[in-house]
C-alpha cells in the first residue's frame, strides 16, 4: 500500500484528473439507435438468401455427385 508523498501517489494526482474527464466523456455518449435493427434486418437476408439457395438445390434434384 502506498503512503502519500511517495511516488506512487504523486503520479496518481497527475493521472486522476485526466482518467476522470474520460470517464465522463465515455458517459456522455448516447447509446446507438437502431444498431439491433439493422442486425437483425441482416440476419434475416442472409437467412433468406440461404433459404433461396438450399430451395434451387432442392427443386434441381441436390447437389450433382460425379
Amino acid at each position: 500500500m502506498a503512503m502519500q508523498g511517495t511516488p506512487e501517489n504523486e503520479r496518481w494526482a497527475q493521472v486522476r484528473p485526466a482518467v476522470e474527464e474520460q470517464d465522463e466523456a465515455h458517459e456522455s455518449h448516447e447509446p446507438p439507435r437502431g444498431a439491433l435493427l439493422i442486425t437483425c434486418g441482416y440476419l434475416v437476408l442472409i437467412v433468406g438468401l440461404w433459404l433461396q439457395v438450399y430451395l434451387q438445390l432442392l427443386s434441381n434434384g441436390g447437389v450433382i455427385q460425379p
